[in-house]
């Protein structure tokens, strides 16, 4: 059979001779051509979604995949012409990409969803006569009502094609330098509050390092099995290995402290941990 020009339109048995070579013989020129001369129905239908912000080229791809997969699953038995089954093809094909790839949040997965994504614009102009943001709760309940789904649906999906997502790095407005990241408030600890606190780190390390200075040998050791030890001595226990009444080591032990935060208020550290 002589190759035919693309644009040239096949007659139903030039279709059907050209899809048996292609399924029974897989002869790849008839397929080529096959391909080729739907080529105005692909163009025709990706058109339909330009609006969408994809890519005119990855639709072209998508239509052009949703092709090839009518004409591996076309019946001729069925009575269907193929540039109707393979409208339909590359029209759910092309959906598909769009309704994946229009935003990062996953739009809808059901029939219903998908419906609802690529007719509520249309739905909602036709019933307002004029395209505005506001939802009015009588149009939503009319579109809720026509397509069989809950008026929560609808405002959702409403909410999802007007809110289109964006690049934090966007800028705010185009006579502005200020992106949406400069507008993000952070959450992490104030820089002043963070240098207040290593200041007063710093100190506590200065003065634990100088105990020695400020606390006699028994007041120090007290101190630390009371206080720092892991488990702790209880008085009983200290005052047995002193030979002193559990009384006099609380004393001691309160003493050492009243040390220690005079010394440390002297230094300037006011929040002393007792």
């Amino acid at each position: 059979m002589p190759a035919k020009k693309t644009s040239d339109f096949l007659t139903q048995s030039q279709e059907e001779q050209l899809i048996e070579n292609w399924q029974e013989f897989y002869k790849l020129k008839d397929s080529q051509e096959l391909l080729l001369a739907f080529r105005p129905l692909v163009l025709n239908v990706v058109k339909k979604y330009s609006h969408y912000g994809i890519l005119r080229e990855d639709l072209i791809q998508e239509a052009w995949l949703g092709l090839c997969v009518a004409l591996c699953k076309y019946d001729s038995s069925r009575g269907v012409r193929f540039s109707s089954y393979a409208r339909w093809w590359v029209n759910a094909s092309c959906q598909d990409y769009v309704m994946r790839n229009w935003s990062i949040v996953r739009v809808g997965t059901t029939t219903t969803h998908k419906k609802l994504f690529f007719q509520l614009r249309y739905l909602k102009r036709s019933l307002e006569k004029v395209d505005t943001l506001y939802f009015e709760p009588h149009i939503a309940n009319t579109i809720a009502n026509n397509l069989q789904i809950s008026v929560r649906e609808v405002q959702a999906m409403h909410d999802k094609l007007i809110q289109k997502d964006k690049c934090l790095d966007q800028k705010i407005h185009a006579d502005y330098e200020v992106t949406f990241t400069d507008m993000l408030a952070d959450e992490g600890e104030l820089i002043d509050s963070i240098l207040i606190n290593e200041e007063e780190q710093n100190s506590y390390i200065t003065m634990f390092e100088k105990f020695h200075e400020f606390l006699d040998v028994r007041e120090m050791d007290i101190l630390i099995k009371r206080r720092i030890n892991e488990p702790t001595q209880t008085l009983e226990e200290i005052s047995i290995s002193y030979g002193i009444t559990k009384e006099r080591v609380r004393q001691i032990e309160k003493h050492a402290i009243r040390k220690l935060r005079k010394s440390f208020m002297f230094a300037g550290l006011k929040h002393m941990n007792h």
